[in-house]
């Protein structure tokens, strides 16, 4: 019988990886598993990784005019994890505020091998109170996505089930008022890693305003 492993992100749906029990490891697995070169580099830069979601948990926190009045205090936490879908990733949650249904959440995503990402994630008490413009979410934010995803935890840009913002002029705006959770995702390539804290600092004032400005506050 084969083998399973079996990965998840933080409450995502756990992916099983059937292992056959005679598989063997390859010339390039054992090449791998030697290089005394190849892991110390991967060790540096994960902490470079760490290091620029640190830097956007030390900036959000640190500008008072963008941390929510109506959210408990919550410095952010990162966390880690080596297998989603097989990747190692890194995960900050600044501002948060997760209360059984009721989620607000500004979610920071890495993935090894994809991309890192933003994502806002509204549920029970705080979807209801979500300022329903639609029409100006697809002209202020035409570089996101939403989700119509059975889950709001997965985080790859190549997911089905996530369409561009500017669709929302197209009348789609109905199936996401009734889906049962608002999920918006901006995704940069890694190569942009160096920008991150600007990137994700920008990316969360442009959704605070825009909730200021429609009156929210849960």
């Amino acid at each position: 019988m084969p083998s399973s492993v079996v990965f998840g992100l933080n409450g995502t749906q756990a992916t099983t990886i059937q292992v056959p029990d005679n598989q063997t490891f390859s010339p390039e697995s054992l090449a791998l598993l030697a290089d005394a070169e190849w892991w110390p580099r991967f060790h540096h830069t994960t902490l470079l990784v760490e290091q620029q979601l640190k830097a956007l948990q030390v900036k959000i926190n640190a500008s008072p005019e963008t941390v929510p009045a109506y959210l408990p205090p919550h410095s952010g936490r990162i966390t880690r994890g080596s297998n989603y879908r097989g990747y190692p990733y890194r995960v900050l949650d600044v501002p948060a505020s997760i209360q059984g249904m009721d989620i607000f959440l500004f979610r920071t995503v890495v993935v090894w091998g994809h991309s890192y990402s933003f994502h806002l994630i509204l549920s029970g008490k705080w979807k209801t109170a979500f300022p329903a413009d639609f029409p100006a979410i697809a002209h202020l934010f035409p570089q996101w996505y939403y989700s119509l995803e059975d889950s709001p935890w997965e985080w790859l840009e190549t997911d089905p089930g996530i369409f561009s913002c500017t669709n929302l002029l197209s009348g789609d705006h109905q199936r996401l008022q009734a889906h049962p959770f608002l999920k918006f995702s901006l995704h940069f390539p890694l190569s942009q890693l160096p920008d991150l804290p600007q990137n994700g600092f920008s990316a969360w004032k442009d959704w605070y305003l825009f909730l200021q400005a429609g009156g929210f506050s849960g």
